[in-house]
Formats: C-alpha cells, structure tokens, sequence
C-alpha cells in the first residue's frame, strides 16, 4: 500500500509541474485507492457451501489506473483465474500442444521512445504478427499478455504467450516476428539495429508442463500463468520512470489490450462444442486448422475499433475548467457510493464473514439492513450531485439519455447487455 502512495504522490506532483489537469484527476483517484478506510480484511469468508473457510483482504473502490499498484494486483488475479480456467476447457486437436513463447525485440531508449509509444510500436509489431500464417496456420487458442521493463538505456517491450498450437520451427517463427517489428519501426521512422548474430529477433519456446519442469526447454504451468498475468510491469518500475513520460501514461485514457485471450480460448464456457467444431471444420479442409477463430481484429487492432462503440460519460469527461475542489468533492460522492454498495454486495456474499477496514470501520451479514439504506442513500446522493453538475450529459453521441431503455438510472450512463454500468461501476439492484 506504501507503494502505491508513493507512487500516486509522484504521479500528482509530476501533473502539477506540467500543468495537466487529466493527471492531476488520475492522481486523485490513485491516492484514494490506497486510504484505510478503502481497505478491507475479512475474516470467516467462505465458500458458497460453507465447506471452507479463509481469510481474505481488497479494496472496496478500485481507481483502475494503469499505475496503481493495488488495482493491478487485482487484475492480475482475476486474470490468472481466467487463464487457469482456459487451460483446464481447451481440448487439444491433435499434434497440438501447450507452448509459451516470448517475443522479445532491442530496448528502445527512453530518450527518444516515451513508454506509451513503445507499447504503441509492439502493439502494432503483434497485430501484423498474428495475421501472418505462420501464426493462423498453427495456433488454435491461447493468453497474450504485455510486460516491460526499465533499465540504464530504455524501456524492454516484450510479449509473453501462452497457446495451444503445432510445433512451430525457430527457422520460420523469428524470421516473421522480425518482419513484424521492422514494419511497426519503420512506420514510426525508426531505424533500430538488432543485434544478434543472425539479425534476427530472439524468440524463447519453452513446453508448458503440468508438473515441474527441468531444463531451459520447459517451464511449469503455474510459472507460465504467472508471466502472461504480470499485467505491464512490476510496480516498482513506475518510480523509475520519468516524471514526463508518467505524466503522459496518466493522460492515456484507453488503453490497447494489453492482456487477451485468444482464438478458440476466447469461449471458454462453450470451448467443447466450439474444439469439436473446429477439428471438424480443419478436418475438411485437409489439415488446415479452423483460421476464422483467430482473426479477432475487435480486440488485437487496438482501440480504433472501440472508439466506435458508445462509451457513457464519467468523472474523467467533465471539462477541465471545472475547479479542482469541485472535481474532488464530486469524486468523494463517487468513492463513497462505490464503497457503501460494496459493503452491501460482500455482506451478501459472505453471510457468515466479519469484515473490518484499515480505519477501524467494522460490518458483517447482521449490519445487512442498514447497509442497504446506506447504499441506497449514497446512491442517490451521487446522482443528484452529477445530474447537478455543469455538465449532466443529457445527450451522448446522439442518443436521448432520458429516453434510452439502457440507461443507468442512477448515473444517466449507458448500460451494457448485462446491465453494468460503465459511468457508475455498478449494477442496480437494490431498487
């Protein structure tokens, strides 16, 4: 938790020397994450039979910056159990096994290349990757996920996958990965130099095992999960990075998909019947796999695609004229909303739990009434104060707020299919 105070302090002082208004926000929201009273510890928490019982401990607000040390911990979780659930539905086709790979390239200097640009390059490097055959021809499912790291020249981009695919030859496998990079270079006017003896990019294969592995040849399965979820970078690694360039990372407002399930993994509840379907489809068209499932442009091709989509407005939105104190004042109502029906959604879930925070604040299954009021209350609070302030959005990218039946009637945000709303962070169904 130190660390992401401290990590949050430079962030705002970096914001205030540049003068940027959005960072500034993010650091708000960042410093907020990590106060006592956002804290939880619970005890007696236990599973839906009441079998089992173990201690537990998370946030009640999470801010979901890229630079927050305690809500990338929770997107690590929450990724590896979604990898770990891949692993144990997808059904090999035959001659495909589970492989980890990591696609590496040159560190790229800091002072020329600031860190968003560089993920930026990879990005693209990694959509042309998997267009290419050498890909879509031997790959049937599998995770992605995005790491660096900071040393004395730069930042080191690389990518780590876990997939279930053909055995793929080394011979084949760098000579594409390089083509790929020296394409996103060059389209950024860069010339970097790769400096192996062959002149090619170094890509490390190792066999995924279930069991311990020996051997540089293979990792553990547990191991392999581990470096796909790390989610950018240790957190450390933000206090080493240059006050401008944090300022710039804080500015991004979406990020491309850093983490991503891929190909025939992406189904994961219906992976039985879409692995027969597959096999089938490869089946007869002579061997080769079922292409169709990995070409997944929505997610890989960044966020040009999503820009399309309706997006509800929210805190960061409001223009940047508003006075800090009133932007705050408008972020303690959120936080507040967000933790009170936390509160509520932990007491339903663990009825035989005690739950306490850092601040002492104490809340059980038997406090269930006066939570509900309490949320209901904050709930209600927030919407007023939104729907009060300067800008209440009554319209967004043409649509009648108002009149809209997928509409959040506490936020005015837009809901998705399953009724979470984007703006408010929440479900209403306390109603």
């Amino acid at each position: 938790m130190e660390l992401a105070r401290s990590v949050a302090r430079r962030v705002e002082l970096a914001a205030l020397a540049a003068g940027s208004v959005t960072a500034q926000r993010v650091a708000q929201r960042m410093r907020r994450c990590g106060h006592l009273e956002n804290v939880w510890i619970g005890d007696d928490l236990h599973t839906e039979d009441g079998s089992e019982l173990y201690e537990g401990v998370g946030h009640l607000s999470g801010c979901g910056v890229r630079l927050c040390a305690l809500c990338s911990a929770d997107l690590r979780r929450r990724s590896r159990k979604r990898v770990r659930n891949v692993f144990q539905k997808v059904r090999r086709p035959d001659k495909h096994l589970w492989f980890f790979y990591t696609l590496t390239a040159p560190t790229l200097p800091r002072d020329e290349v600031p860190l968003v640009t560089a993920i930026a390059i990879w990005q693209r490097a990694w959509e042309l990757f998997r267009k290419m055959d050498v890909w879509r021809n031997n790959v049937y499912a599998g995770c992605k996920g995005v790491e660096f790291t900071v040393n004395e020249i730069g930042y080191h981009v690389h990518i780590h996958l876990l997939v279930c695919s053909r055995w793929i030859d080394e011979s084949i496998l760098r000579p594409a990965w390089t083509e790929c990079l020296k394409t996103a270079w060059a389209e950024r006017g860069l010339d970097v130099a790769i400096n192996t003896k062959d002149g090619l990019a170094w890509v490390n294969m190792q066999y995924v095992k279930n069991k311990d592995a020996k051997g540089k040849r293979a990792i553990n399965l547990d191991d392999a999960i581990k470096e796909v979820c790390k989610y950018v970078t240790k957190s450390e690694s933000w206090l080493d990075i240059p006050d401008s360039h944090l300022v710039e990372i804080a500015e991004v407002r979406r990020w491309p998909r850093l983490f991503e399930v891929l190909g025939a993994a992406r189904d994961a509840e219906q992976l039985a019947q879409t692995v027969t379907t597959a096999v089938e489809d490869a089946g007869a068209r002579a061997g080769q796999p079922a292409q169709r499932i990995l070409d997944t442009p929505v997610i890989s091709d960044g966020d040009d695609i999503l820009k399309r989509k309706a997006r509800a407005p929210n805190l960061m939105d409001l223009p940047a004229r508003m006075p800090m104190d009133k932007w705050i004042g408008l972020l303690e109502l959120k936080l507040a909303r967000d933790r009170a029906v936390r509160r509520l959604q932990l007491a339903n879930k663990y009825p035989l739990a005690r739950f306490r925070t850092l601040d002492g604040d104490r809340f059980s299954y038997t406090d269930l009434e006066e939570l509900k009021e309490k949320a209901i209350a904050t709930m209600q609070e927030w919407r007023d104060a939104w729907r009060d302030s300067e800008t209440a959005f009554p319209n967004y990218d043409g649509m009648d707020i108002e009149n809209d039946d997928h509409v959040c009637y506490h936020c005015e945000g837009l809901l998705t299919n399953k009724g979470y709303c984007k703006s408010c962070g929440w479900t209403v169904i306390y109603e």
